[in-house]
């Protein structure tokens, strides 16, 4: 099933407003390697100093230089994810600094609770891709993205978008980590890793963010090339306005990206948010958040052929309530209809301040409901039935019938989390809420699920790139 709300002429406006704000007004470039590599390509500054103005013609070059076919591995080497059109995938968020249990305690999380994450993502079969959800708190601020890497190497098979807090030497990092799994590859054909940079609206690219952005696609490391606007703060209230301003950001990105290297593997996103003029918070948990993350963003990336990155699954609440569920299943479910490859976020809560490792067991429950929307259903000669109803007749029970038995598994969702026993069958066991429910899987995933393990030697040289990570940018610092 797919969902659209923009119709071609729309996404067209959208794109030549973009086009009339990257040529007119500009992109500040914050960056003096990418200043001289945009003018050494021609490109002018506008008098106003670090202002780049980008021509048509160079970002309609930019636009057929990148593909939306892009492979991502798993840690093992196995193909994990194939982006392209209609592929959705589903993943935790990075960089909450708090984690919430059940008890309602809210505490600074630590590199052993994003260990927790990652394992618990492993074993949860709607967590595509994993991001650390949390922050390592109990280590130095400028090497805490290093001991988060660190962490979810170790943790899960699984692809991983690290969030990198400080350039230091982490891209560097991540390739040493790279040859160490994949001795060879030294052009990363297998990447089990995806970098992220991320543009400051609006309209500005600035040095550490463009240094990480050059030293990836020099490697030749999977990058995604998302827009972090907020809607009536750092972008227009408007929502067309809001994502023509993302839309040049992340357009002005992804071309430096390809004056650097044609042939990088880049994935366009919008992280957009609405803020709460109240309150001055950004929303997560908005209805806005699936246009600004979500299906028109989608749209518009198919428009230019880009594999896509966007926000969903996630809430403002602060504890596993209604709300969480009501705006997780909202925010799921929009970017997944309108077919955005990468999904970030599932699972967050409290506007992106905190991480709950039971919500990414409920988050992972709702993705799987959401999923079988998605998939919608058949209409041919075997699900039409009429044999079937030929067979039973006016007045039987398809109930043990050969055709139900052969397709109930395919047609019919089955929750793993949620309950479906009657109210006295319901009195009559253990009357665990949801809440309870989530916490106990928890439990028992930690205790129980083994990830691939990484073996004594590959662990240790990990360990070593790691800690000479730290050194190198510590000792800068």
């Amino acid at each position: 099933m797919k969902l659209t709300v923009l119709s071609k002429e729309e996404i067209e406006k959208i794109h030549h407003t973009t086009l009339k704000v990257l040529n007119e007004i500009g992109v500040a470039v914050r960056n003096k390697h990418a200043l001289e590599l945009l003018k050494k390509h021609g490109f002018k500054l506008d008098g106003r100093g670090d202002v780049v103005c980008f021509p048509k013609e160079e970002i309609e070059k930019t636009i057929n230089a990148f593909s939306n076919d892009i492979d991502i591995y798993d840690r093992e080497g196995n193909l994990a994810l194939k982006l392209g059109r209609n592929k959705v995938y589903f993943g935790p968020g990075g960089g909450a600094p708090n984690l919430l249990d059940l008890q309602g305690n809210r505490r600074p999380s630590t590199k052993e609770d994003v260990a927790h994450v990652a394992k618990i993502c492993d074993f949860l079969s709607n967590m595509d891709f994993v991001m650390s959800d949390i922050t390592a708190q109990d280590q130095p601020l400028k090497v805490q993205d290093l001991h988060e890497l660190e962490a979810m190497v170790l943790n899960t098979s699984k692809p991983i978008v690290p969030v990198c807090l400080e350039d230091g030497h982490f891209v560097e990092t991540v390739y040493r980590i790279h040859q160490a799994v994949h001795p060879g590859d030294t052009e990363v054909k297998r990447p089990f890793i995806i970098l992220y940079f991320q543009p400051s609206s609006p309209l500005q690219l600035d040095k550490e963010p463009l240094n990480r952005l050059i030293k990836a696609v020099k490697f030749n490391i999977p990058l995604i090339i998302s827009g972090a606007i907020t809607a009536g703060g750092t972008a227009p209230v408007t929502i067309a306005g809001a994502l023509v301003t993302g839309n040049a950001e992340v357009l002005a990105a992804m071309t430096i990206a390809r004056l650097v290297n044609e042939k990088a593997r880049i994935i366009y996103g919008i992280g957009g948010v609405a803020m709460d003029l109240y309150t001055g918070n950004f929303c997560y948990g908005s209805p806005e958040l699936g246009f600004l993350s979500g299906v028109a963003v989608g749209e518009i990336a198919e428009y230019y052929d880009f594999a896509t990155w966007g926000r969903g699954a996630c809430s403002d609440a602060k504890v596993l309530d209604a709300q969480f569920g009501s705006e997780v299943f909202m925010n799921a479910i929009i970017p997944a209809l309108g077919g955005v490859n990468l999904i970030h976020d599932a699972g967050r809560m409290d506007f992106g301040k905190s991480g709950c490792l039971e919500a990414l067991v409920l988050a992972d429950e709702i993705i799987d409901a959401c999923r079988r929307v998605i998939r919608g259903f058949k209409v041919d000669e075997e699900h039409l039935a009429f044999e079937a109803i030929k067979e039973i007749g006016v007045g039987g029970t398809f109930l043990s019938s050969r055709h139900t038995l052969k397709n109930y598994k395919e047609e019919l969702w089955a929750p793993k989390l949620f309950t479906r026993l009657d109210f006295t069958a319901w009195i009559n066991s253990d009357k665990k809420d949801i809440e309870q429910r989530a916490h106990n899987r928890v439990e028992k995933i930690l205790k129980e699920h083994r990830p691939k393990e990484v073996d004594r030697d590959l662990q240790e040289e990990i360990h070593r790139i790691v800690m000479e990570g730290e050194k190198a940018v510590l000792s800068a610092s």
